[in-house]
């Protein structure tokens, strides 16, 4: 787990989500399902439509999910490149 976001926990929460992270894939991602849609947020239709087509594919095992972590990286890997590209544009 990403230790910024535990430290965010209240302690007796960590352990909470240590234990559901023993989860299987499946029982994770219907946990965060539920999680999700008790957030009164608004969620554009075209997000809301993504997250509902990746969540299936998640389900049916058309695609594989990677670890939290993983993802997290290859996005700000992603977001370094694109700054760096920017920049080299500017000069």
């Amino acid at each position: 787990m990403n230790t910024e976001t535990k430290s965010e926990l209240p302690t007796e929460l960590e352990a909470t989500v240590d234990r559901l992270l023993q989860l299987t894939p499946e029982q994770r991602l219907a946990i965060g399902e539920r999680l999700i849609e008790s957030v009164q947020v608004v969620i554009d239709d075209e997000a809301m439509e993504i997250y509902k087509r990746r969540a299936q594919e998640l389900r049916d095992g058309t695609v594989q999910g990677i670890p939290v972590d993983m993802a997290f990286e290859q996005a700000k890997q992603a977001l370094r490149e694109t700054r760096e590209r920017s920049a080299g544009h500017q000069s």
